[in-house]
């Protein structure tokens, strides 16, 4: 036995009669006789929101004339020895008064049976034993039998029941972990057996807020739908969580980390849940977002996805639908085109995919990220820095496609979008390793040019009601960088067999140990007369569109102007040949300069 443990405190006869009694009207208050009565059962675990639930099922009800609220937490003060049973300890308090309360809870629907009356009746339904015995009461009594059973997930129904522990006055009600993991686990083979069973008129199941997830109903004896209230609940509890979600919960999971080891709140209170918060962490953890860290506030972002999620992602919808085409080559090859944002790359692809062999697999890091399931809204949102946000996992998926398609030795047309050099040059590698050959092919393209085009086609698809990701002039910079460097690295690279820099019109520039010279000349092409009035036509276009970026088109110009001929040159300003000149200023009368 538990050194802990305290024998339950059970009323004698007369006692529990007389509360009973004292208090029967209370509990009862407002309900009245229906000819048609309803139960309404309210099930889920511990934690999962079920008094709240219950709460907003009661007020429906009371339209009807006034329903009755029964639920063992609702009588456990009534009972005499309940405050001392909490003092000497929060964790067997409950079980001490148990007894009683469970059976003024069995009184109470009696009663109501008998007088016919609304009822909503809050239940943990672990057990099937449970709901055929409640089934069976309210059958014979005539009434309809309806159940709302509340998927949340495991993580989240351990940090409420934490949170209710400490918030409620003079000391939540305490749960166990047994009988928190046997509610949870309880409840899927207990909603199959109320389906099979049709112990049941209508079962539902639905989120915190009684958002529906599954709704089933009897008709002349038969489902209207083929029975799944188990499988939607555990669907629900296993859902992956959305950025907000976790950065709720870790918000939620800090504030109980603190209460836990206040040292102001009685010692047996806190040693009661000491661990509570960690498990509620490890029950997170298959479904939560992975935290990374931000350059910029709030400086933690949580789009990372999990584990399971990154993975259904990658096998149910990229892999079946970009990467079945592979075809077997006994000669694969792989070619890297490179290119900062707007150097023209959509127009290259085209061209080299014509060129190259049937069944070549395109890997586009924008339509990987595109899978991200926050990428839309983020683009919505913050568009500057939506790809950036969603880079973790679009970097992931595109190694994993570069190895589903190596290993089934197909041809690939990889659109480089590398962060450094180095994971190009580790990208290469691999396919080195699988003898590959090897081919780059870089775009030459003015950086100026390059960032009007981004904000061109930005432009273009506002005018479409379309919002879309955008660098930033430091991320369009790192590009330029990146680039540069992969042409370096590639013409020194023996593994690479071949590198070409072509220009936005595919003309070529140069190749092999040229092509970093090439690629070099090609961004610092001066701009013709012709160009530089095409130049600046956009811009003026720009700046009457995109209003609010002024400072970023302006940027862009100067960045323009050393390669511009002499006439679209910004004039310096020109100063006397003697340098600043002194003007002499009026004095007064007693010599002082003049105010």
């Amino acid at each position: 036995m538990p050194s802990n443990f305290v024998p339950p405190t059970v009323l004698a006869p007369e006692d529990h009669q007389r509360v009973l009694a004292r208090n029967l009207a209370l509990w009862i208050q407002g309900a009245v006789a229906q000819a048609q009565p309803v139960v309404v059962v309210v099930a889920g675990p511990p934690g999962s929101g079920k008094s709240t639930t219950a709460e907003v099922i009661h007020a429906v009800l009371n339209r009807r004339g006034g329903a009755v609220r029964i639920g063992s937490d609702l009588y456990k003060r009534a009972h005499r020895d309940y405050e001392e049973l909490l003092q000497t300890d929060v964790r067997t308090a409950g079980a001490g008064v148990r007894t009683d309360v469970r059976q003024w809870q069995a009184e109470v629907e009696a009663y109501a049976r008998s007088a016919r009356l609304d009822v909503v009746l809050e239940l943990a339904l672990a057990d099937p034993a449970e709901a055929r015995a409640t089934s069976a009461l309210y059958r014979l009594a005539g009434y309809r039998l309806e159940l709302v059973v509340l998927a949340v997930a495991e993580a989240l129904t351990q940090l409420s029941v934490l949170d209710r522990f400490f918030d409620e006055e003079g000391g939540g009600r305490y749960v166990s972990w047994e009988n928190q993991d046997g509610c949870t686990a309880g409840l899927p083979g207990t909603l199959a057996v109320v389906e099979a069973e049709r112990l049941f008129d209508r079962v539902a199941v639905a989120r915190r807020g009684l958002e529906p997830l599954y709704d089933n109903e009897l008709v002349d004896d038969h489902w209207m739908r083929r029975p799944a209230a188990d499988a939607a609940f555990r669907k629900e509890q296993l859902r992956p969580w959305s950025a907000p979600r976790t950065r709720t919960f870790r918000r939620d999971l800090v504030r109980a980390e603190v209460l836990v080891h206040d040292e102001r709140l009685p010692a047996d209170r806190r040693l009661a849940v000491s661990r509570d918060a960690e498990r509620a962490a490890a029950a997170a953890e298959p479904v939560r977002r992975i935290a990374s860290p931000l350059p910029g506030a709030p400086g933690t972002g949580y789009h990372r996805l999990s584990a399971g999620q990154h993975t259904w992602t990658f096998d149910d919808l990229i892999a079946p639908t970009f990467l079945r085409r592979a075809t077997f080559r006994p000669d694969p090859m792989v070619v890297y085109l490179v290119g900062e944002p707007g150097a023209r790359q959509l127009e290259a692809r085209r061209m080299l995919r014509r060129s190259m062999r049937p069944g070549t697999v395109l890997i586009d890091p924008d339509l990987l990220r595109g899978h991200h399931p926050d990428h839309f809204q983020l683009i919505q949102d913050t568009p500057r820095i939506a790809d950036e946000l969603v880079r973790p996992d679009g970097d992931a998926w595109q190694a994993e496609a570069e190895a589903y398609v190596r290993e089934r030795r197909g041809d690939l047309l990889i659109e480089a979008d590398f962060i450094s050099v180095e994971d190009f040059l580790a990208s290469a590698a691999r396919f080195a390793r699988a003898r590959y050959r090897i081919e780059v092919v870089a775009m030459a393209a003015r950086a100026a040019d390059s960032r009007q085009r981004t904000l061109v086609d930005h432009a273009r698809a506002l005018d479409l009601d379309v919002m879309t990701a955008l660098a930033t002039p430091a991320a369009h910079a790192r590009a330029c960088r990146t680039a540069a460097d992969i042409v370096i690295a590639s013409a020194a690279d023996p593994k690479i067999s071949a590198v070409r820099v072509i220009d936005g019109d595919h003309q070529a520039l140069g190749q092999g140990r040229w092509a970093a010279w090439a690629h070099t000349a090609g961004r610092r092409r001066p701009y013709t007369e012709q160009e530089a009035a095409g130049f600046h036509a956009i811009q003026r276009a720009l700046l009457r569109k995109l209003p609010r970026m002024r400072d970023e088109i302006v940027g862009i110009t100067a960045q323009a102007q050393p390669l511009m001929p002499a006439p679209w040159r910004a004039r310096p300003v020109e100063q006397g040949p003697g340098g600043p000149v002194r003007l002499p200023l009026p004095r007064t009368a007693a010599g002082s300069l003049c105010p």
